[in-house]
């Protein structure tokens, strides 16, 4: 990673020696037989610059997903196949119509392979499917609360609280736990329960008690929440287009 922070740094000097070029050649006397080609290669320092930082950046992300997928010392890893995926799907779609905050803002993979695809839990990352969340939970917030669902396939799920300039969010990941992988997946469960603290739980709780509400329920039926949404819509609906007939139709 040392190699990659150079040649960010390199990417950097190679962009803010073209902007310097551009702006010399902005500047200059527009007469100058100078001028026009300094910025044109000014432009062109730009973009070889910007490019080789993408170029470097994605080689880093990477190493970084291969380092994390072989860790040595990972918490816990287990595979989760298109059966234990297409079971999962419904699940998933059936606590996310519970109540809107309880949608899974994990990326699973669209198509599953024959070979399943991983679920790495490390000390401070968790990797799933193709995408590798380096900080872990803190990617997503601060954890407040976490439970273990069994099922077929079973799941892990846990709550975080984002901190937003209007106000703190709930942002909720869903981990498929296929049957094979529950002895597996209990260490990862175990780690990640040890990060939600006493204070965060009481937090999280006391600001969203509806979503907790419907997250405990003992079927999927749609919180009274989810059911006002619906209603609501659909009248905003009705009276943003009776206004419009009212604005275009009155006589003049």
């Amino acid at each position: 990673m040392r190699g990659s922070g150079g040649l960010i740094l390199l990417s950097l000097l190679v962009i803010a020696a073209g902007i310097g070029l551009f702006l010399y050649g902005g500047t200059s006397d527009a007469r100058s037989p100078l001028a026009l080609p300094l910025v044109i290669a000014g432009g062109a320092v730009v973009l070889a610059g910007l490019v080789m930082m993408i170029l470097v950046w994605r080689a880093s992300r990477r190493r970084a997903y291969a380092e994390a997928l072989d860790l040595p010392d990972a918490i816990a890893r287990w595979q989760v196949y298109p059966s234990d995926m297409e079971a999962f799907r419904a699940v998933d779609a059936a606590r996310a119509g519970r109540l809107w905050s309880l949608a899974n803002s994990l990326t699973l993979p669209a198509s599953v392979p024959p070979e399943g695809f991983p679920i790495v839990v490390g000390q401070q990352s968790l990797l799933v499917g193709s995408r590798l969340y380096d900080h872990g939970l803190k990617s997503f917030g601060t954890p407040g609360e976490i439970s273990w669902h069994e099922g077929e396939p079973g799941f892990i799920e846990i709550a975080c609280e984002l901190a937003t300039t209007n106000a703190p969010q709930i942002v909720v990941l869903r981990i498929p736990v296929p049957a094979s992988a529950r002895h597996d997946a209990a260490p990862a469960f175990a780690h990640l329960q040890g990060q939600v603290t006493a204070w965060a739980r009481k937090q999280i709780h006391a600001r969203f008690g509806n979503h907790f509400q419907a997250a405990g329920q003992t079927d999927d039926t749609p919180h009274r929440l989810q059911r006002r949404r619906k209603i609501l819509f659909p009248v905003l609906g009705i009276f943003c287009l009776a206004l419009l007939v009212i604005i275009f139709l009155r006589p003049f």
